[in-house]
């Protein structure tokens, strides 16, 4: 099965997002994501494999938000930087929201955690992909001109 993420249909609202399909030579599959958190540091498991540390997840940058984890598997990061109102939490503010994106038997899984937060939600089979990370996603060179993401 190869996963698509496809235009949401709105005619109402502006929608950025992209919907995940898991395309097959049986059909179309539409997720059905469920949601765990887990205290870190501590075992959590992302994708069938136990990971001891979040940072396990980001292990070997390989360019463009791209990183290898600590089982060799491909994983896509996304961050963003904690709200900043003036100049002093510019300077001072250090702390990102990170989502780790990784794909096992036809699932697309995601690890959310904030920096200092103890700790991390994993979302198995994610059935709508943020628009600010689908970009990050097709200027990383993991989403091809039809839309389907290879991670």
């Amino acid at each position: 099965m190869r996963c698509r993420l496809a235009e949401i249909q709105n005619t109402i609202f502006v929608e950025t997002g992209r919907k995940v399909l898991w395309e097959g030579p049986n059909g179309v599959r539409t997720p059905e994501p469920t949601e765990r958190e887990f205290s870190v540091p501590g075992m959590f498991l992302a994708g069938g494999l136990p990971y001891l540390f979040t940072r396990q997840l980001l292990l070997i940058p390989t360019g463009k938000g791209v990183y290898r984890d600590g089982y060799g598997r491909k994983v896509f990061a996304y961050k963003e930087r904690f709200p900043c109102f003036d100049s002093h939490d510019y300077k001072h503010e250090k702390r990102y929201y990170h989502w780790a994106y990784l794909t096992h038997w036809n699932r697309l899984i995601c690890v959310y955690f904030e920096d200092g937060d103890r700790c991390a939600e994993v979302t198995v089979d994610v059935d709508e992909v943020p628009g600010d990370h689908f970009e990050a996603m097709v200027k990383a060179g993991l989403v091809d001109a039809d839309g389907y993401l290879r991670l």
